[in-house]
């Protein structure tokens, strides 16, 4: 077999192919096997970042895994294959394309999660709450915000607010300095800016007027501190889809002042249109203290332990990053990649 050409090629690969793959998977299937996903988790309110580290080393031992498979593929390639033989070959070397960028990204997330998550000092993140019931160029009109604190891992919420309480702790507005020239020039027509690089008492009501979020992400970083707050290392805005997604965690949420339950499954349809109903039977004020309260409770069962493994959360929360719906802004430029 070996002198008979093209036979000695097609068995010459095969056999490359299997010894390689054999022992690559073997010691993918052994790195794997050290990641303990339910170590991952937040439980009672805080992430074990020892936990998040250790699972770097594993991730980078199967690249080294797949990068030696991969190796092994394109050296036995040739001419003399078999077409069954080559098409699959294709095929795999089409997989190593796709997946290889989402397993150096994995990577780089595992690295850099610990600083996210407050290992490095305290992080904070305000959580906007945004609402498509008015266009805007992102997910909405903010209408509420939370602030979170992450302290080596443990998580804190310190303020749950409304937009009009942003709009009053600068009754004069706020300025933009240093924001984006662009974000002034293409959207200060919408409320942003009146003048000088000020933006009006509407300027946090048209906040995310901007289709680019990290525009948002930087206002926001300049104008918080003009508004009462504190500094902000990064922002994070959700839509009312994200926050049914949540629910499907949580369980369903009792607003005992607003006389209901709100059923994870039709979350998004009383954050859009429901709540609105309530002023049939109440004031603005009492519609708004139950949007209030369903945001707070929400937030506190999941800290509470509700978030199911990286895993999960990923496949249910991916399909609303591609849409938009959940975007994260810092302004740390290796977290920004």
């Amino acid at each position: 077999v070996a002198l008979l050409p093209g036979v000695a090629q097609n068995v010459s690969a095969g056999a490359e192919l299997a010894a390689t793959a054999s022992g690559t998977t073997g010691d993918i299937a052994i790195a794997l096997g050290q990641v303990d996903a339910e170590s991952l988790s937040v439980i009672d309110g805080a992430i074990d970042l020892d936990a998040v580290r250790a699972v770097q080393q594993p991730l980078v031992d199967v690249q080294a895994s797949l990068d030696e498979l991969r190796s092994t593929v394109e050296s036995v390639h040739s001419p003399w294959l078999i077409s069954r033989l080559q098409s699959e070959l294709d095929e795999l070397q089409a997989e190593f394309d796709d997946n290889q960028p989402r397993l150096a990204n994995a990577i780089d997330a595992v690295r850099l999660a610990p600083q996210l998550l407050g290992g490095n000092g305290v992080r904070r993140y305000m959580v906007m709450f945004n609402s498509p019931v008015e266009a805007r160029g992102l997910a909405g009109f903010l209408g509420n915000f939370a602030i979170v604190n992450v302290d080596n891992g443990r998580i804190e919420v310190t303020k749950f607010g409304r937009r009009s309480e942003l709009d009053e702790g600068a009754p004069d507005g706020v300025r933009c300095d240093g924001c984006p020239t662009e974000m002034i020039d293409r959207y200060g027509v919408f409320g942003l800016d009146i003048g000088d690089g000020t933006f009006g008492k509407s300027g946090w009501t048209a906040m995310t007027m901007p289709a680019h979020f990290p525009y948002v992400g930087e206002a926001t970083q300049i104008m918080y501190p003009q508004s009462g707050g504190e500094p902000l290392d990064g922002v994070i805005s959700m839509d009312p889809y994200v926050v049914q997604t949540l629910m499907a965690y949580t369980g369903p949420i009792q607003l005992p002042e607003a006389g209901l339950t709100v059923q994870p499954e039709n979350a998004a349809d009383f954050l859009l249109e429901g709540q609105y109903l309530l002023l049939d039977e109440g004031t603005n004020d009492e519609r708004i203290e139950a949007i209030d309260q369903l945001g707070q409770e929400v937030i506190r069962a999941l800290l509470a332990g509700a978030l199911p493994v990286p895993s999960q959360l990923a496949r249910d929360l991916g399909p609303l990053i591609t849409e938009q719906r959940l975007l994260v802004w810092t302004d740390n430029a290796d977290e920004q990649a």
